[in-house]
């Protein structure tokens, strides 16, 4: 099923969201220690669900824009979070409008890239390469072993050759690494990778 198909409203409803852990991802406090986001950068998260990354990173000091296509997610997202710095936006990352005047430092991807439908994923990487300024970083947590069968999902099954397929000719690969947290389930099962806009 692809992703303009899927009813994430009704997901959030019915508390089918296995993707969210009630909780910010363990690595974005690692990766602030190592000043991986540029000092008072702004970031945007595609796909921010109930909103635990933007609020982390707006906690953090960072001034955060959080996106989802579910108006369940952002509404509990505003309701729970109070974090200066924090925003939150209903749209869908596909739709040009509400982005013509976006230009941000870094992209924070964690499960959005994976809810995607695999026949979306360049237009994902079209979006994140407009959202970007010139030179902005795509600090990637890429969920590789979803353990779902091929072709079924979200989450839909990816590759760290297939980002680099997906990614290469719009950005440049800084360092790629095992990241260094995760939940407890997802231990060598994700792979932190760092793209630069060209």
């Amino acid at each position: 099923m692809a992703t303009e198909e899927m009813d994430w409203d009704a997901r959030y409803e019915q508390k089918d969201t296995p993707w969210d852990k009630g909780a910010p991802a363990p690595a974005i406090a690692k990766l602030v220690d190592e000043a991986v986001f540029p000092e008072g950068g702004k970031i945007f998260v595609p796909g921010c669900g109930t909103g635990h990354d933007v609020a982390e990173l707006a906690a953090l000091g960072y001034q955060t824009l959080g996106l989802d296509i579910s108006q369940l997610a952002i509404s509990q997202a505003e309701k729970r979070y109070k974090v200066p710095g924090a925003r939150y936006v209903l749209g869908d990352l596909f739709d040009p409008e509400w982005m013509s005047e976006a230009s941000f430092d870094v992209v924070w991807e964690h499960t959005c890239y994976c809810a995607i439908h695999p026949s979306r994923r360049r237009d994902y990487v079209g979006a994140v390469h407009r959202l970007l300024r010139p030179g902005g970083l795509l600090v990637g947590l890429f969920f590789t072993d979803t353990q779902m069968p091929e072709g079924e999902g979200p989450p839909y099954e990816t590759s760290r050759d297939e980002v680099v397929n997906m990614f290469a000719s719009s950005f440049t690969l800084d360092s790629e690494r095992i990241p260094p947290a995760c939940y407890p389930n997802r231990v060598g099962r994700e792979w932190l990778m760092m793209w630069r806009r060209k």
